[in-house]
């Protein structure tokens, strides 16, 4: 057990965070669809440069096979789902934004109590 009281480190008297982890200007959702963006468009780049400077013959071959099996739908499914996890956490981003319950604190989604 820590020896300092548990409200000293930024925590109120129930132990709930003063202050939210989340920037405070930058709505949650586009923090969340910026991210997102980056590193789709950082595995895009890098999926075309091994495609591009790799054995390409190779590569357009199994592409050839995901068209003639008409497995696009797969890979859009896939996309469909990396969406909807993103709406997901978006969803539980601004719920820890507003009641500045941050990551390690798992099981807390929604204060209730008085309007500010």
């Amino acid at each position: 057990m820590a020896a300092e009281p548990l409200n000293g480190d930024g925590r109120d008297a129930r132990g709930i965070p003063v202050k939210s982890s989340y920037p405070a200007g930058l709505p949650v959702p586009a923090l969340y669809a910026g991210f997102t963006t980056v590193l789709a468009s950082v595995g895009v780049g890098i999926a075309y440069a091994v495609y591009s400077l790799g054995a390409t013959k190779k590569y357009s071959a199994k592409v050839e096979l995901l068209s003639h099996y008409d497995l696009g739908w797969l890979y859009l499914g896939v996309f469909c789902i990396k969406l909807g996890l993103m709406a997901i956490n978006i969803n539980l981003g601004v719920a820890r934004k507003e009641c500045k319950v941050n990551v390690p604190d798992q099981q807390v989604y929604k204060v209730y109590g008085q309007q500010n």
